[in-house]
């Protein structure tokens, strides 16, 4: 009966801890890769799913020229990374703590933004977005 209490016990704690486990804060992780914007768009839109294979699901920093800024609501903040040649663009979902920062960026300025890449539909997504200086 003690050794049920105990794993009983030792399962909620655990399943505590997962429940308040916050994600990992973007700005202090490090890129597994650094990639322009257009180079990443020309790799997704010829070879998806090779592109797939290596950067979905990873944090990535893109660097490329701002082609268009979405504000939804003074909530969601959406920045398209690319350039004018090209159909397809890089769109980064801007992490809710980074939407103070990110509004300075206006048109036409080259940044960096870091990200988790979600992959390809028509746009290559990136999620949790932060700026890197």
């Amino acid at each position: 009966m003690v050794i049920v209490c105990l794993v009983v016990v030792a399962f909620g704690i655990y399943a505590y801890k997962e429940f308040m486990r916050k994600p990992a804060d973007l700005t202090k992780s490090d890129a597994a890769e650094r990639i322009l914007a257009s180079d990443l768009y020309s790799l997704y839109s010829k070879y998806e799913d090779s592109a797939n294979k290596k950067y979905t699901g990873k944090i990535i920093e893109v660097t490329g020229s701002v082609v268009e800024i979405e504000n939804q609501q003074d909530t969601l903040l959406t920045i398209f990374l690319g350039d004018t040649l090209q159909t397809g663009r890089i769109s980064c979902l801007i992490e809710k703590k980074q939407t103070v920062t990110a509004k300075n960026i206006t048109l036409g300025d080259v940044v960096k933004l870091k990200g988790i890449c979600t992959g390809y539909l028509m746009d290559v997504e990136m999620n949790r977005c932060v700026t890197v200086k």
